[in-house]
């Protein structure tokens, strides 16, 4: 299941929806490198590059069949 397209996918797909949480749409005062580090971002990242990778396998696999 881990090949280099489902690695290279999922990396890209955790820091895009890890990059995506931690942009600021509001008027708090703190600074983007916060924002980026909490934890809550880099969870959602791992967790959204995952279930993107895994959703990318399902249907790459049911092309093949």
């Amino acid at each position: 299941m881990l090949n280099k397209h489902n690695l290279v996918l999922f990396i890209a797909l955790s820091i895009g929806i890890w990059l995506g949480t931690s942009f600021q749409f509001g008027d708090d005062a703190s600074p983007y490198l916060e924002e980026l580090l909490k934890t809550n971002h880099m969870i959602g990242g791992l967790v959204g590059g995952a279930v993107g990778t895994i959703v990318s396998h399902l249907l790459s696999k049911s092309k093949k069949d």
